[in-house]
């Protein structure tokens, strides 16, 4: 039987932590381009990030027209909750994949990477 502990405390603060953790990696970082500028750079990644803000937007608000059609279904709270939080990870990385992708399309490399 899973305890209320399981769902509610530890295991849902190891879900934030390991969320910070990706997104800090991914999504931000240094970026690098031959010939770009700092101003450039900040520029598309602003569009980028613009971009993915949108799309993962859109996607929550889907998501939470289906969960509000599913009311009162018979999953508990805790459960719930937790499912909740591993959305919102799965939402983070969505976003960083999103910001990965068009950074890259527009020809960035992370810092160290060979353009």
């Amino acid at each position: 039987m899973l305890s209320r502990r399981c769902f509610g405390g530890e295991m849902s603060r190891f879900v934030w932590v390991l969320a910070l953790a990706l997104s800090a990696c991914a999504a931000g970082g240094d970026w690098a381009k031959d010939g770009a500028t700092e101003e450039e750079l900040a520029r598309d990644l602003a569009v980028c990030r613009d971009q993915a803000a949108s799309v993962t937007g859109r996607d929550r608000r889907i998501d939470q027209d289906i969960r509000a059609s599913r009311a009162g279904s018979s999953l508990s709270t805790n459960f719930g909750t937790f499912r909740d939080e591993v959305r919102d990870v799965r939402f983070e990385q969505r976003f960083d994949d999103l910001v990965e992708s068009c950074m890259r399309g527009r020809g960035y490399a992370r810092a160290g990477e060979t353009l």
